[in-house]
C-alpha cells in the first residue's frame, strides 16, 4: 500500500520469462486516464527479465484508491495478466460542497407566479464555506433575510435557503439555473437547474376541464 503525499504515486512491476521463448507484450492498459503503463520492452527474451512501470496521478482523487493495470502477452496460460497499484491519498483540511438538489422540477406553473423554491446547501468539509449565489434575476433568503453577498456555513453544517425568481411572464418550458460560487478548491463552481412549464389561466381552466372529464368518466 502506497500513501503518497505528492499529486503522482509510482509501483514498479518486475517480472521475468520463464518460458523458453520470447515473451511478446502485446498491449498494456489501465482502467483510468489517471493511470499510466510503461513497459521496459514489447519482446523479453527466455530466462530475461522486464519491468513495468505504473504511475498514478492521484490529483482529483481522495481516500483508499485502486487501479488496475492489464498486460496481455502471448503467454498461453495466462494471456491476460491484471496487476494494481493503490494508494491511500491524504488531502489537506478544506470546505465541501454538496447539495441536497441538483435539480429540482418545478412541475405546472401559472405564468404570473413567481419561482419560488428551496435548496440545502451542505458542508461536508473540515473548514468554513463561503458561497456566492448568481442569477441576474433572483433573489435568495436565508431564514426570511435577503443574502447579500455571500453565505457563511461552518465546517459539517447546512443551510437552506430560498429562491424566488420574477415571473418571466411566459408560457411553456422553462429552463433556468443558478450558479454557486464556492471556496471549495475542488468544486468551485456547482448549478443547481430548475424546470417547470408554465401555463395560462385560460389554459390551466381547459386542462382542468378535460382531465376533469377523463377521471368522472372512468
Amino acid at each position: 500500500m502506497l500513501s503518497p503525499s505528492l499529486i503522482t504515486a509510482q509501483r514498479s512491476f518486475l517480472f521475468r520469462n520463464a518460458g523458453d521463448s520470447p515473451l511478446l507484450i502485446k498491449k498494456v492498459r489501465t482502467s483510468c486516464g489517471c493511470a499510466a503503463a510503461l513497459v521496459s520492452g514489447k519482446e523479453i527474451s527466455a530466462g530475461e527479465n522486464g519491468e513495468i512501470l505504473v504511475t498514478f496521478k492521484t490529483r482529483g482523487y481522495e481516500g483508499d484508491q485502486t487501479q488496475y493495470v492489464y498486460v496481455e502477452s502471448n503467454d498461453p496460460v495466462q494471456p491476460i495478466k491484471q496487476l494494481s497499484i493503490s494508494a491511500a491519498v491524504n488531502v489537506p483540511p478544506r470546505p465541501r460542497i454538496a447539495l441536497e438538489d441538483y435539480s429540482i422540477d418545478l412541475g405546472l406553473m401559472i405564468q404570473e407566479d413567481d419561482i419560488r423554491v428551496k435548496t440545502t446547501i451542505m458542508n461536508r468539509g473540515e473548514l468554513e464555506l463561503r458561497v456566492d449565489l448568481v442569477h441576474k434575476e433572483a433573489r435568495f433568503y436565508l431564514k426570511g433575510e435577503l443574502i447579500k453577498p455571500e453565505i457563511r456555513i461552518p465546517a459539517g453544517k447546512e443551510a437552506t435557503i430560498e429562491i424566488k425568481i420574477p415571473s418571466q411572464q411566459k408560457s411553456g418550458l422553462i429552463r433556468e439555473y443558478v450558479l454557486l460560487k464556492s471556496n471549495d478548491p475542488r468544486r468551485p463552481n456547482l448549478s443547481l437547474y430548475l424546470t417547470g412549464y408554465v401555463v395560462t389561466k385560460n389554459q390551466l381552466k381547459q386542462l382542468f376541464k378535460k382531465y376533469r372529464e377523463i377521471v368522472e368518466s372512468r
